[in-house]
């Protein structure tokens, strides 16, 4: 529209967008702050595991110091409580978390015990992995889970591990099932 056409093509006053102009810029304020806010919780929350000292529990996380869980030990972890505990391990030099309970099937909540097995004629000196007995079956596994012996239908339960520096940190959130 151009201002070459006649006044009556023009729109009336009523027809126009009754909105105060400080509505308008409230409005764009209000949403640009929330999108901040989103941003810096989210930042906040994945900085997190860098800004606790080890060894701590946060929301679906345990951060600990990998320095304490040297390659070649395996031990209990009971930080983050009874539903979450885990046995970290390592499986050729890669750092693992094997969920402290099992259940032989996967529909089914985890009632089986799982201990460390020590003195065993499966341990392997040469590698120094872990070998694992549940209480259920009384299946052996190895380090990463998988069944070395036995009648277990699948593998342990497993959490995932990343090494961030002189941090290990096990997101419990994320459960690996054992595979058949």
């Amino acid at each position: 529209m151009g201002f070459d056409e006649p006044i009556d093509h023009w729109a009336p006053p009523d027809s126009l967008d009754p909105t105060p102009v400080w509505k308008q810029y409230l409005l764009v304020v209000l949403l640009g702050s929330a999108i901040f806010l989103f941003g810096a919780i989210y930042a906040y929350v994945a900085f997190l595991p860098d800004l606790v000292t080890p060894p701590a529990a946060l929301p679906g996380r345990v951060v600990l110091g990998a320095l304490q869980y040297a390659p070649g030990t395996t031990q209990k972890v009971t930080i983050a409580g009874p539903d979450e505990t885990f046995y970290l391990t390592y499986a050729r030099g890669v750092p693992l978390a094997v969920r402290a309970t099992w259940s032989p099937t996967v529909s089914v909540e985890a009632q089986c015990r799982i201990t460390l097995v020590a003195e065993d004629p499966l341990f392997d000196p040469a590698t120094g992995d872990a070998v694992f007995l549940d209480s259920c079956t009384h299946s052996v596994f190895g380090a990463s889970g998988d069944v070395l012996a036995g009648s277990a239908p699948r593998g342990l339960d497993r959490y995932l591990v990343a090494r961030k520096g002189d941090r290990l940190i096990v997101n419990t959130d994320h459960l690996i099932q054992g595979t058949p």
